[in-house]
């Protein structure tokens, strides 16, 4: 059986359920989500292969179909934050989008260390998105970065899993003060992730 599946599960449906709680209101299990929202999915080629965003599809269709969602994916193999902040008003403002779920941050640390230059990027192209749709008044679920798997990537280069996991984890932090500081529900995949791969490991 291919362990990293039910790896992706958990990540997708522990995603999908911070996208239904409103951040202020945890306890009293508020929905974000609220009846005829247009939910965009977006992110880059993580996004774009459908796995983790046909979770979440299914996992709101099947659990609030009284709010009647509508659902629409908006990945892009390669992309970047900044990329997708150029091109967000011709391909996803036309679409109306009510709420909106980011996850770049991959593509965005280069597949080298941790660099300023790679985090200043990356928050100036996250911060232009954030933005965006806080003038558009629409609700955020802000992720970050998933990491490598540490079992498998780049395994002939000494160290690499560990520099790029770093180099994530900082791109993660940069989103997730982003988000607070706009009021948005902030997702930290990369912790989330990085702890299910460690017991998958033991």
């Amino acid at each position: 059986m291919n362990q990293k599946l039910p790896l992706l599960r958990a990540v997708a449906l522990s995603f999908a359920g911070l996208a239904l709680l409103s951040p202020s209101s945890t306890e009293a299990r508020e929905l974000l989500l609220k009846k005829g929202d247009r939910l965009a999915i977006v992110g880059d080629s993580i996004t774009e292969q459908k796995q983790y965003s046909r979770f979440i599809e299914d996992y709101l269709l099947a659990c609030t179909p009284e709010l009647g969602l509508q659902i629409f994916q908006f990945g892009w193999s390669g992309e970047r934050a900044p990329g997708f902040a150029n091109r967000m008003d011709n391909d996803l403002v036309p679409w109306k989008p009510t709420v909106v779920t980011t996850a770049f941050g991959m593509n965005d640390g280069s597949y080298r260390p941790y660099s300023d230059a790679i985090g200043k990027t990356y928050e100036d192209g996250t911060r232009r998105i954030q933005d965006r749709m806080k003038e558009l008044g629409a609700r955020m679920v802000v992720g970050g970065p998933g990491p490598v798997d540490v079992d498998s990537w780049k395994s002939g280069e000494p160290d690499a899993d560990k520099y790029y996991n770093e180099n994530l984890g900082q791109l993660s932090a940069i989103a997730g003060k982003l988000a607070k500081e706009r009021g948005f529900v902030f997702a930290d995949m990369h912790a989330l992730m990085m702890d299910v791969m460690a017991k998958f490991m033991m």
